[in-house]
């Protein structure tokens, strides 16, 4: 990189070429931005369905700890189009559907009485939820 050198007022003055600091972080800022747009859709589609999923997790949490919190059964009822606890019901909007109607209980400890499965699907995409005897242990698969 060639140094030129201007004179004003007999004051020597030095011409850089090339990209300082505030210009890069200029173009980065604009390419992170242009980024983050493509981006941003993407999860969208992406993390719907894992949201669904993590807002079934938490109803049925909300379901084991009133059962532990009032000391009596709560029943979660799966069926067709929505999930209700109660006479609460849940996922009528979404885009779920649940094969076979099923009650799971949660007995006045927490712990789930008899030991079964839902299927549900989700956009397209079939989940299995497993409920194990004992404890309120469920896990949530993906089934292919």
């Amino acid at each position: 990189m060639a140094k030129t050198f201007l004179s004003v007022m007999d004051k020597p003055i030095q011409i850089r070429q090339g990209f300082n600091l505030l210009e890069m972080l200029l173009v980065l800022s604009v390419v992170m931005c242009l980024g983050l747009c493509a981006y941003i859709p993407y999860q969208k589609l992406q993390g719907s369905t894992q949201a669904i999923l993590y807002q079934l997790e938490i109803l049925i949490e909300n379901a084991r700890f009133e059962a532990l919190e009032s000391q009596s059964k709560v029943d979660i009822n799966f069926l067709a189009d929505r999930i209700c606890i109660k006479n609460d019901c849940y996922f009528q909007k979404e885009n779920i559907w649940i094969k076979e109607d099923k009650t799971i209980t949660f007995n006045e400890n927490g712990n789930i009485s008899q030991g079964t499965h839902v299927d549900i699907e989700i956009k397209n995409q079939t989940y299995r939820i497993i409920f194990n005897v004992g404890r309120g242990a469920y896990r949530i698969e993906k089934n292919s």
